[in-house]
């Protein structure tokens, strides 16, 4: 399976239609856009995930983060985010609970051992633009599906652990294709809420450059 087959498994299955881009956005003008970064992550040479994110200077926006669903409450989701907050470049390689052997408490990490490492990027994906894991920014931000449903609250509470915070402004997700609806959804931000005087600021960069919208986008309040 190529990498960009084993990506768009993942995507997929973690994303409704209208929440997600084509597959030709992927081919097209957006992975020469200097904004933005793709970053696959890898354990034993497989594709276990993947985060595409946006740079926008004074802030990281996470777009879209997803695990493979058979891999789901193992701690990798919680691994890969540590390496965005740039809180370790591994919950391994800054563990302090190794044997003889080097290998770690696998407890510790989510039932993983030392022998599951993740690895960030690959040549094998050299299409899909800088792969890289991006320097840590004073802030980062990302969309979640307002606290209404069961999964919807479990997301939240994933990233509240993880130090996000749960903005209450009222946001909406631009559409991605035209006839389809803006999707209402919330912001959450890493590691401070965003700030009322900041709010507009930060929607308006999202809309800019992630959704291409030349006006301000939808009302933000």
């Amino acid at each position: 399976m190529t990498g960009f087959a084993q990506f768009w498994n993942i995507y997929e299955d973690a994303f409704p239609q209208e929440e997600r881009r084509d597959p030709d956005d992927y081919k097209t003008d957006l992975l020469k856009d200097p904004y933005y970064r793709f970053v696959p992550f890898f354990d034993g040479g497989n594709m276990i995930g993947f985060v595409s994110l946006w740079d926008l200077d004074a802030f990281l926006f996470i777009e879209h983060f997803a695990v493979h669903r058979k891999l789901r409450g193992n701690g990798y989701g919680t691994r890969i985010l540590r390496r965005l907050l740039g809180n370790g470049r591994d919950a391994c390689d800054a563990c302090d609970t190794r044997d003889a052997r080097g290998a770690c408490d696998a407890a510790s990490h989510g039932g993983l051992s030392s022998s599951s490492r993740l690895v960030a990027g690959s040549k094998a994906l050299a299409g899909f633009g800088p792969s890289s894991v991006p320097s840590p920014r004073p802030k980062i931000v990302l969309e979640v599906e307002p606290p209404e449903g069961s999964l919807a609250k479990k997301r939240i509470r994933f990233y509240k652990r993880m130090g996000f915070h749960l903005n209450g402004y009222h946001y909406v997700q631009p559409p991605y294709r035209r006839g389809e609806h803006p999707v209402p959804l919330k912001l959450m931000s890493y590691p401070k809420p965003i700030h009322p005087n900041q709010i507009k600021t930060v929607t308006k960069r999202i809309y800019r450059h992630v959704y291409r919208l030349q006006k301000a986008g939808p009302e933000i309040r």
